[in-house]
C-alpha cells in the first residue's frame, strides 16, 4: 500500500511539472505574438509614412501628363487647322495656274494647228525636217492640256481627287521610269488612273486540233475546241467579276486574231499576245509588261481551272500585300495561279531551268522564287481539267456549283449530252 502511494505521488508530481511547463510555453508564445503584433503595427506605420509621398507624387505626375496631353492635343488641332488653310491656299493657287495655262494652251494649240496645216502644203523635204518636231510638240501640249483639264475638273468637284486611284503625274527630263519622252522635249505631263493590280489570263488561241489535245479521246477535236472556248469564257467572266480598279488582260498564244472573235468575252478584258519560246519566258514577259504599265501586284491564271472563285483571286491579291510571290498549287504537280509584287529585282531569267508540264513544275518554280530571295505564300490547292477523270470531276462539281461565271461550261455540257 505504501508503495502504491509513493508511485501515485511521483505521478502527480510529474503531471504537475508537465502542466507548469506547458503554461510557461503558452505564456512565452503569447508574449512573442504580442511583440510580433507590435512590430507589425510599427512596420505598417513606417510603410504608410513612406508610401504616402510616393502616391502623392504619382498622382501629381498623372495630373501633369494629362494636362500636357490636353495641351499637345490642342496644339495638334491648331496645326491641323493651319495645314488645312495652307492646302486651301495651294488649291487656290493651283486653280489660278490652271486658268492661266488653259489660256496659253488654247493659243499654242491654235498656232500649232495652223503650223501643221501650213506644213502639209509644203514640200516633202520640209515636212520630213519640220513636221516631226512639230507633232512631238503637239503631243507634249496634249499632255499639258490633259493635266489642265484634270485640274479644272478637280476644282469643279470642290477640291476632291475624283475617282479612286486617279493621280496627276508630271515627268521631267529626257526619260522616266515609265514613259519615254518625245525627242527634244523638256517636260511631259500626263494624267492617268493608277491601277495597282492586274489579272492576266494565259490561254491558247482557240484553234481546232491545237487545244485540249490530252482530252482527245474521249472528246473529239471539235468538242475539245468547244470545251476550251467554254473554259475561256467562264474564266473571262470570272475576271470581269473583280473590282474595276483591277486591270484584266487575256494573253493569247497568237495575239488578237479572228480565232477569238466568236468567243463571248467581257468588254473590260483587254487582249494581248504571249511572247517567248517557253512558258517561263512568256510569264516573265507578261509580268514585266504589267509592272511597266504601272501595276504593283500581278496575278496570272490559266483556263484549266474554271472553278476558281473571285474570292480566291482576291485572296491572291491581298496575300501580295505582305508576300512578294504567291502560288496556287495544282494536284497534278503544276500550279493554277502565280502572282508577283513589283520589287527591286530582275524579272529576266526568273523561271530559267524550270521543267514545264512535268509533275514537279510547282516545286521548281517555288525553289526559283525562293532562290532570288522572294517570300512565297501558298494558296489552297486545286485541280486542272486535263484528263478524262478530271473532266468527270468537273461535271460533278458543276452540278453542285451555282456560280454565275460557269454558265458557258454548263451550256457546253448540256450541248454535248454530258448532263
Amino acid at each position: 500500500m505504501e508503495t502504491y502511494l509513493t508511485w501515485l505521488t511521483v505521478f502527480v508530481g510529474l503531471t504537475t511539472l508537465a502542466l507548469l511547463a506547458q503554461a510557461v510555453i503558452l505564456v512565452a508564445t503569447y508574449l512573442r505574438l504580442a511583440k510580433l503584433d507590435e512590430e507589425s503595427r510599427a512596420l505598417r506605420k513606417q510603410l504608410s509614412e513612406q508610401a504616402g509621398p510616393i502616391l502623392r507624387n504619382v498622382e501629381d505626375i498623372t495630373t501633369t501628363v494629362r494636362d500636357k496631353g490636353r495641351l499637345i492635343a490642342d496644339d495638334l488641332t491648331a496645326m491641323s487647322y493651319d495645314a488645312r488653310r495652307q492646302m486651301e491656299k495651294v488649291d487656290q493657287l493651283t486653280d489660278e495656274l490652271a486658268d492661266r495655262l488653259r489660256l496659253q494652251i488654247i493659243r499654242a494649240d491654235q498656232l500649232l494647228s495652223q503650223a501643221l496645216d501650213n506644213l502639209e502644203q509644203a514640200g516633202a523635204t520640209v515636212k520630213e525636217n519640220v513636221v516631226g518636231p512639230v507633232r512631238e510638240a503637239a503631243a507634249v501640249l496634249a499632255g499639258v492640256k490633259a493635266a489642265v483639264d484634270f485640274l479644272g475638273a478637280r476644282r469643279q468637284r470642290g477640291g476632291k481627287t475624283g475617282r479612286e486611284g486617279e493621280q496627276l503625274f508630271i515627268y521631267s527630263g529626257a526619260e522616266t521610269t515609265r514613259n519615254r519622252l518625245p525627242g527634244g522635249a523638256a517636260f511631259f505631263v500626263c494624267v492617268r488612273r493608277e491601277s495597282e493590280s492586274a489579272l492576266v489570263i494565259f490561254a491558247r488561241a482557240p484553234q481546232l486540233g491545237r487545244v485540249k489535245t490530252r482530252l482527245v479521246p474521249p472528246l473529239t477535236p471539235r468538242s475539245a475546241l468547244a470545251f476550251h472556248i467554254a473554259c475561256l469564257e467562264s474564266t473571262a467572266h470570272l475576271a470581269a467579276s473583280l473590282p474595276r480598279r483591277v486591270e484584266k488582260w487575256l494573253y493569247l498564244t497568237s495575239g488578237p486574231t479572228a480565232a477569238h472573235r466568236g468567243v463571248g468575252l467581257p468588254s473590260s478584258l483587254r487582249i494581248g499576245k504571249q511572247f517567248g519560246s517557253n512558258l517561263g519566258k512568256r510569264l516573265e514577259r507578261a509580268f514585266r509588261d504589267r509592272f511597266r504599265g504601272g501595276a504593283e501586284r500581278v496575278v496570272v491564271i490559266g483556263t484549266d481551272s474554271p472553278l476558281l472563285s473571285s474570292g480566291r483571286l482576291r485572296q491572291a491579291f491581298s496575300t501580295l500585300e505582305h508576300a512578294q510571290a504567291v502560288l496556287g498549287p495544282a494536284r497534278d504537280g503544276g500550279f493554277y495561279l502565280i502572282g508577283l509584287r513589283a520589287w527591286r529585282w530582275r524579272i529576266e531569267g526568273l523561271f530559267a531551268g524550270v521543267e514545264w508540264g512535268g509533275p514537279r513544275a510547282f516545286l521548281h518554280v517555288r525553289a526559283r522564287l525562293r532562290a532570288v530571295g522572294l517570300r512565297v505564300a501558298l494558296l489552297p490547292p486545286s485541280y486542272d481539267v486535263d484528263t478524262a477523270a478530271e473532266l468527270a470531276r468537273l461535271k460533278r462539281d458543276l452540278q453542285r456549283s451555282r456560280k454565275g461565271h460557269l454558265a458557258p461550261l454548263r451550256a457546253w455540257l448540256r450541248r454535248t449530252g454530258t448532263f
